[in-house]
């Protein structure tokens, strides 16, 4: 009886050890996207950030429908910082993620469209000017000989004490 337990613990830790072995680069990342960069976005989820790289096999696609059976599927260009993502993939020896199946949200990508198209106005306002008009630059001129004319007239007036 000894004898058979010991052979079905055996047999169960190797079960359990062969099942790790060919699942533990299998995971999930859940989180936003706060960056992306050509085929490489970076997802933060509570404190943790992962680097995820997409490929040409990295499929995108919108669950839809009451219990998300209608699957839309969607081009990568949707992956914009500011949405919520569920990633499945596997993790390469450089830490990197390598995505396969990227899950998003019809609503969530609404939302991070508008986010990011309001964005883009208030970059473009906020940005510096480096390049003055001729008017404004005709009128600095004229203002800065007023001011060395004013200064040397004052100069050559007597001390009024």
């Amino acid at each position: 009886m000894h004898g058979k337990t010991v052979v079905v613990n055996l047999m169960a830790l190797f079960f359990l050890a062969s099942v790790s072995a060919f699942g533990a680069d299998k995971t999930e990342v859940k989180g936003m996207i706060t960056s992306r960069t050509g085929e490489t976005l970076i997802v933060k989820s509570g404190g943790t950030t992962t680097t995820v790289v997409l490929t040409d096999s990295t499929r995108t696609k919108d669950d839809r429908g009451l219990f998300g059976l209608e699957k839309q599927e969607m081009s990568n260009a949707v992956l914009i910082p500011g949405l919520k993502v569920d990633i499945d993939g596997t993790s390469d020896d450089q830490g990197r993620f390598i995505a396969k199946t990227i899950t998003v949200d019809g609503d969530d990508l609404e939302a991070a469209e508008m986010i990011q198209s309001g964005l883009h106005p208030t970059a473009q306002q906020s940005k510096p000017t480096s390049k003055i008009s001729p008017l404004t630059n005709k009128k600095l001129k004229r203002t800065s000989r007023t001011s060395r004319r004013t200064l040397s007239a004052l100069s050559r007036c007597p001390n009024m004490t």
